[in-house]
């Protein structure tokens, strides 16, 4: 009995995570606050795009890309996994492979017409 609210915790915590994960990647579109969950790498911004190194370099919610330092020609070395984005904020979670394969979290801020890194993140080991 005394584990019960631990479960109950950790069961509403995912159940509220729930359909902003599923959201993303599904492919489609989800309001989230001021925040709208993108679906793919063709909704983001040109200015990120090119921040994250263009479309050749990274591959899209789901896709294949070289998770190790074993590369395969003509596949992306990263991997968009989740992206929201408001008129002027859009945070951007990329994947990347190689021999420290680690996820990297980016805040893009909307200053006079063009988006601009604000803010990064890494976490290693994934």
């Amino acid at each position: 009995m005394r584990f019960f609210p631990v479960r109950a915790t950790l069961a509403i915590l995912l159940a509220l995570a729930a359909p902003v994960v599923l959201g993303a990647q599904s492919g489609s579109s989800q309001k989230t606050s001021d925040l709208t969950t993108v679906g793919s790498l063709s909704e983001l911004p040109v200015d990120i795009l090119d921040e994250l190194g263009g479309v050749a370099a990274i591959a899209d919610i789901g896709g294949n890309f070289n998770p190790t330092c074993v590369s395969q020609p003509g596949v992306p070395n990263s991997r968009l996994v989740r992206a929201a984005i408001s008129p002027k904020l859009a945070q951007i979670t990329v994947e990347h492979g190689g021999i420290v394969r680690y996820v990297e979290t980016l805040e893009f801020r909307k200053r006079a017409g063009k988006w601009k890194l604000a803010q990064q993140a890494n976490e290693a080991g994934r």
